[in-house]
């Protein structure tokens, strides 16, 4: 039975005759190739046939419906015999079909499909209303576009209308949850279907209107993004070369629309909740003193007459004279630690967080030019006090059309930010410390020197050493500009039908001012200075000053100053046509690339802001040494010397694509490039770097032989190519820095900073991909599935050499990573009734990765840390079985397979043999849960992101008397004598300063410190109210109103509740310590149409 009659017989046609005969008759006119006969007791329905030899030529010409411009290279197809063609220059076609011919099919880019019924008329003018859908729905490479329904490769589109109800300026907190595959670590880095390399570039390239961004930070309104299109595989993102290894991001600006003038305003207040000072699981301040104090009883305290005592130690002081018994003592410390300086942090450090964005946008449009001109402003306080910035961009982009065969596309786009940075972190300071007294005045701090001695040196005219942390972050005066512009002109010709030839080209500008000025009065500008006054030192104390080695006036001022200019050419020829049941388009081009930038640092001395006038130091003499306050040598950091680098980039490329489709369902697409730069600079072996990629797609559901009847689209897409990467930290030539030695001035002397590496290459990583896209009952689901595996290659690691050549190690292409993973997107059309609309969105990832290849096998320490190793994943978590304490408080471990308790001290005994591999700190799974109901005018949206299968390694408690106890150092986890220990687990404390390095790591690298890390965030909600009817009665086109709700609670699996994302890595990155989690944030939105 003929498909189509199938179909209706599916439906049942069970009724009285002439209804039958009706509903035959109107089927028949119906866009189904469908006719009928009756002889009064049955109706016959069945297929039209063509049997007919005869043929008629069809003309007309295929018009944007509003703006009646000629639509170039769409589509006409006679639907039956699967014949078609392309319109030409003037949106015209001929196209000969059967006489007997009943609709053809018309179709183009962005708009609408629409059939037509042909009747007598043989010459037709056919207009064709955009798809405001369909006009995301293209695969922008940021070199090419690609029709979705054509694109091979694996890749996803976010619009406007995904990103509307994430109010972050952050682009990747935009995209955090709306794609596959892409993951947000703790610090807003983001990854594409995980960490294809050990040491280089692990951030996706970031395309801006076809360039790639090169300023260290997007500085774009996210109300001027058309499109954003993700880049995952090689077939997508391999047009980019050397850079896209890690992923592509290609990011689309609005342009004009066309037979319009619309201008926009939009609007969001955003004020974020109080910091919880709880989240730092810090502990108590009593028990901190005590621990504190206990430790100076049994080491005591020494140092010279000049040096100063905290207020613990002061007590001790008085008891070690004898002044006060140890009864008095330890009631003076317990009167310390009734004291919680958490008030006083949070009430003058922090603050509720506010940012308000404001957005202008026109956009217009004729018949031969068109524009969008966008204006905005940011202004944000963050929680820390004395953190502040005020944001502006400008975004023009201009479009006009010189001639039918010429057009130039003109772009703009500038950001001027300012910004204050005075906020001192409070996280690591001490529970019990005051910043202000009683009576709110300024708590004169600890700062290394004794009162009695900073009194002599007041007395001498040197300067007041008072230190309060508090008065520093006022007196604070840290401030950057930043400016950025970048252009862009695009020349496309099409001088016949299906050739363009197009060039382009950008150039970018970037600026960054930084000053960092310590006023005369600033703790800073005074200690520096009392700290190089050389003084007369007589029984013990100072009783003249020699000289001054630093200005005495004035302050300290450093000047920081960063340039960033970037140029981009790039040509293009492409060529369309088709050819009977044959459609194709190549494309060939080159690029060439330039970046450049330079940093420059200096300080001031004595510097006054009025006069704007310093002052000259010895700076060779003071960073060699000089006598100072208390009689001993002081030696200025090498950190105040100036500073001047320079960066130069440069790229040659040469690129082409082919795509070919057969009868509308069969697609092969194929790209290659080739890169060269001077980062590489030796054999064309390792300095010419080829990508290539091939991929195919199979619309399935176009095959005469599926018969699936709830199934609307089924295409099956498969692609591999090569893709590659490079690290920009080293080189193959041998790399040296000019240093001189203050100590010896006439000395100037080269420190070899990188060996000779002549077979230094790019990273390669190969990549497939198997996906399908799909949409069923009746579009209710669809979505996209991928399955993907990476295999990178000669990726830069450590390789042992002879130590004799004077290196006993280099970076050398060496390594391999393998990732496998699955990327799935599944959307339901819940409820399509009116007024009730019910959207939701699943988006799930999981990845696995694996250090394959490496030339290298971690020690036993080594492996605990997470360096890499063959087998285990980047991120493994290796550890040894924790013992528990032994009856004196101290930590055992047991190795693997063996139960016997041995001591920390025989620590280093263990072997790689002896740890067990946990898992790994990068989640498998993660991905998204989001929803849109919509009731008449209101919406209300949510999103839900999730990370499983991770671990974390929870905070261990120090046990050394120096650095911040958590909570876990208490005493109900602390072994402590005297008391019942029979269930704790924390080492009992160490009182002789720093513990044992094997004593530490007894804790901190056992099983004991590792649990879960899966976690569920319930990151956004909001409500938005379409308010387009009421503002239409007042004269405008439309509008919107928004609350919602961000950072809104997340639920961990972990025993104590600790999101992982809030741990924050010390100087050792396997070493955690809590932070201060993300605060909730409440969003009110303002969107109006004029």
């Amino acid at each position: 039975m003929n498909e189509n009659i199938r179909k209706l017989c599916a439906g049942g046609i069970f009724c009285l005759w002439g209804t039958v005969t009706l509903f035959a008759q109107d089927t028949a006119r119906t866009n189904l190739e469908l006719d009928y006969e009756t002889d009064n007791r049955t109706v016959a329905m069945r297929e039209v046939t063509y049997q007919s030899d005869k043929t008629r030529t069809i003309k007309g010409v295929i018009l944007d419906a509003k703006t009646q411009e000629p639509l170039i290279g769409a589509s006409v197809m006679d639907v039956h015999n699967q014949k078609g063609t392309v319109t030409d220059l003037e949106g015209q076609f001929t196209l000969v079909v059967n006489e007997n011919t009943k609709k053809l099919e018309i179709s183009f880019i962005g708009y609408k499909t629409s059939s037509i019924k042909l009747d007598n008329r043989n010459t037709l003018r056919i207009l064709l209303d955009e798809d405001s859908q369909l006009l995301d729905e293209v695969v922008v490479t940021g070199i090419q576009t690609i029709e979705k329904g054509r694109a091979t490769g694996a890749y996803n589109i976010v619009n406007q209308e995904d990103m509307k109800n994430i109010y972050s300026t952050s682009l990747s907190e935009k995209l955090e949850g709306a794609v596959p595959g892409l993951y947000l670590d703790k610090d807003n880095n983001m990854t594409i279907r995980g960490l294809s390399t050990l040491n280089a570039n692990t951030k996706p390239l970031i395309v801006v209107d076809g360039f790639p961004l090169e300023s260290s930070e997007l500085n774009l309104n996210p109300n001027d993004i058309a499109q954003v299109t993700v880049l995952k595989d090689a077939a997508s993102a391999s047009i980019w070369g050397i850079r896209a290894a890690n992923g592509v991001i290609v990011i689309t600006t609005k342009r004009g629309d066309k037979g319009r003038v619309s201008v926009n305003y939009s609007g969001t207040l955003t004020s974020s909740g109080a910091v919880d000072w709880d989240d730092l699981h810090i502990l108590s301040s009593d028990q901190y003193v005590k621990a504190r104090f206990e430790s100076i009883l049994d080491q005591g305290i020494s140092g010279a007459a000049y040096n100063g005592l905290n207020e613990l130690e002061k007590i001790y002081s008085q008891y070690n004279q004898g002044n006060i018994t140890l009864d008095n003592a330890w009631s003076q410390v317990n009167e310390l630690g009734r004291f919680n300086n958490a008030k006083q942090i949070t009430d003058n450090f922090y603050r509720h967080a506010f940012t308000q964005q404001h957005n202008v946008s026109l956009s217009t449009g004729g018949e031969r030019s068109s524009t969008y001109l966008s204006f905005s402003y940011d202004q944000s306080k963050t929680h820390e006090v004395g953190n502040e910035y005020n944001k502006f961009n400008l975004l023009v982009n201009n479009d006009f059309k010189l001639h039918r065969t010429f057009t130039v596309a003109v772009g703009l786009r500038g950001t001027y930010r300012n910004s204050k940075n005075n906020s001192i972190d409070m996280t690591g300071y001490e529970p019990w410390q005051r910043i202000l007294n009683d009576d709110g005045s300024y708590y004169n701090e600890y700062n290394g020197v004794s009162e009695e001695w900073a009194s002599d040196c007041l007395a001498l005219g040197m300067r007041d050493w008072h230190k309060n942390t508090l008065e520093m972050m006022r007196m604070n005066d840290n401030r950057t500009k930043d400016y950025n512009l970048s252009t862009t002109l695009k020349l496309n010709w099409t001088p016949i039908e299906g050739l363009e030839i197009s060039s382009q080209g950008s150039y970018e500008f970037g600026h960054i001012q930084g000053t960092q000025f310590y006023s005369e009065e600033h703790y800073t500008t005074r200690d520096l200075t009392n700290r190089f006054t050389e003084v007369e030192v007589v029984d013990g104390h100072p009783v003249a000053i020699l000289e001054n080695h630093l200005p005495t006036s004035g302050g300290i001022k450093n000047l920081n100053d960063t340039h960033l200019y970037s140029y981009s050419i790039r040509n293009m020829i492409s060529y369309t046509d088709s050819f009977k049941d044959f459609n194709y388009k190549v494309m060939a081009g080159n690029e060439i690339y330039s970046l450049e930038g330079n940093n420059y640092s200096n300080w001031l001395w004595g510097f006054d802001p009025d006069l704007l006038t310093s002052q000259s130091i010895n700076l060779a003499t003071l960073q060699s040494g000089v006598y100072g306050y208390n009689g001993r040598t002081q030696n200025l950091d090498e950190s105040y010397s100036p500073t001047y680098t320079e960066t130069l980039e440069r790229y040659v490329s040469y690129f082409g694509t082919a795509n070919i489709g057969y009868k509308n369902r069969y697609d092969v697409f194929a790209s290659v490039r080739l890169d060269q730069t001077n980062l590489l600079t030796n054999a064309s072996k390792f300095r010419n770097n080829p990508s290539w990629s091939v991929g195919g797609k199979w619309d399935i559901h176009k095959e005469q032989f599926f018969k699936a009847d709830f199934v609307n689209a089924l295409s099956l897409r498969v692609s591999y190519g090569l893709t590659g990467n490079i690290d920009k930290s080293t080189g193959p030539d041998i790399v040296a820095e000019a240093l001189s030695d203050y100590s010896i001035p006439s000395l100037n002397y080269l420190m070899v900073t990188n060996p000779a590496n002549p077979q230094l290459g790019w990273e390669k990583t190969y990549s497939w991909n198997a996906g399908a896209d799909y949409m069923l009952f009746n579009n209710r689901i669809s979505g996209s599935v991928d399955f993907y595996h990476k295999l990178s290659k000669g990726l830069l690691a450590d390789v042992d050499i002879d130590p004799t050549t004077g290196w006993s190690k280099i970076f050398k292409n060496s390594a391999t990573v393998r990732n496998v993973g699955l990327d799935l997107a599944l959307n339901a059309r819940i409820l399509t009734t009116t007024p009730v609309k019910w959207d939701m969105t699943l988006n799930l990832s999981y990845n696995k990765n694996c250090v394959t290849e490496i030339n290298y096998a971690p020690s036993r320490r080594g492996a605990s840390k997470g360096n890499p190793m063959k087998g285990q994943p980047i991120g493994y978590i290796a550890v040894h079985r924790y013992g528990g304490l032994d009856e004196n408080g101290e930590p055992t471990f047991m190795k693997k397979g063996d139960n016997t308790k041995y001591s920390y001290t025989e620590l280093n005994s263990l072997a790689l043999e002896d740890l067990e591999f946990v898992g790994t700190t990068n989640p498998p799974v993660f991905g998204s849960l989001s929803s849109n109901l919509t009731y008449k005018d209101f919406t209300l949206s949510f999103m839900i992101t999730y990370k499983f299968g991770n671990k974390m390694r929870l905070p261990v408690p120090s046990s050394s008397t120096t650095g911040l106890y958590s909570e876990w150092f208490g005493e109900e986890f602390r072994w402590v004598e005297g008391s019942d220990n029979s269930n704790k687990w924390v080492p009992k404390l160490y009182t002789a300063g720093w513990a044992p390095t094997n004593r530490d790591d007894c804790l901190l690298f056992s099983d004991k410190m590792i649990d879960k890390g899966d976690a569920i965030y319930f990151k956004s909600i909001s409500l938005t109210y379409n308010a387009t009817r009421l503002l239409n009665r007042i004269g405008l086109k439309g509008g919107s109103i928004s609350i919602g709700g961000e950072n809104l609670g997340f639920w961990a699996a972990n025993r104590y509740h600790l999101d992982s994302d809030q741990l924050i890595s010390g100087i050792n990155s396997w070493e955690n310590s809590c932070g201060l989690g993300k605060s909730p944030r409440l969003v009110v939105g303002l969107n109006i149409n004029f």
